[in-house]
């Protein structure tokens, strides 16, 4: 459940957004805490008491608040959400491949339709690359694209003899599947890169690594920004949903 930013808080926001990336400001990266900001932007704690109040009593279980104050985890059957939401859950036949979701907009109780932006989530669809990359380079009889490919193409190359090569940085990559850490370590083995395996941060349940398009997404994501910025230390943060 997605909770809605006031108008008079999303002109804040975006104002304090400006100040922090700019060097002439007081507020120039100053950033906020989770819980900052919550308390400036997120919904006020009586709010959030009476959603998830609401959801208990239409047999909910609420698993998560958000520590932003903006967003609200909660389970339940396909039978609680068309009751509580009148969201007409249903089968549907995408690409072969049996699906649920909803064949109506949910509807929120009127008291929370000032809180509530959006029910998100009650579909099992994933979302799918919209363009498939092709390799260019060659090599024998088979096309390959190398980090330094990447570092020419991107004019990033000329920073790594200034020492500017990701030490001393993180990147984080956000993720819908888990790792296999040998993977990592055969593509940086195998252009000679230093042997850093990334650091996963399982948030929730642990989504494995069973679905592969998601897992192949994973690892390309860690392996080329640690491609990119070699140096740097990766953090796979890896949710289930």
């Amino acid at each position: 459940m997605v909770l809605l930013l006031q108008p008079r808080n999303s002109q804040a926001l975006d104002s304090l957004a400006a100040a922090q990336q700019d060097p002439h400001s007081a507020l120039y990266h100053h950033w906020l805490t989770p819980a900052q900001y919550a308390a400036e932007f997120g919904a006020s704690p009586l709010e959030l008491a009476g959603i998830a109040s609401w959801l208990a009593s239409q047999g909910f279980h609420v698993d998560e608040v958000a520590a932003n104050g903006r967003m609200m985890l909660f389970s339940g059957t396909a039978a609680q959400v068309n009751a509580a939401f009148h969201a007409q859950m249903a089968q549907f036949l995408v690409r072969g491949e049996a699906r649920a979701a909803n064949a109506a907009d949910p509807s929120v109780p009127a008291q929370f339709a000032g809180v509530i932006a959006a029910i998100a989530g009650l579909h099992d669809g994933r979302s799918v690359p919209a363009h498939t990359p092709v390799a260019e380079f060659a090599a024998g009889t088979a096309n390959y694209l190398a980090p330094a490919d990447v570092a020419t193409i991107y004019d990033i190359a000329p920073l790594y003899p200034q020492g500017i090569d990701g030490a001393g940085a993180g990147v984080a990559v956000l993720a819908r599947s888990n790792l296999i850490p040998a993977d990592l370590a055969a593509f940086r083995g195998s252009f000679g890169l230093s042997v850093q395996a990334p650091q996963v941060i399982v948030n929730g349940a642990d989504p494995g690594t069973s679905n592969e398009a998601d897992l192949e997404e994973t690892e390309l994501d860690a392996e080329w920004s640690g491609a990119i910025a070699p140096e740097a230390s990766i953090d796979v943060v890896a949710s289930a949903s």
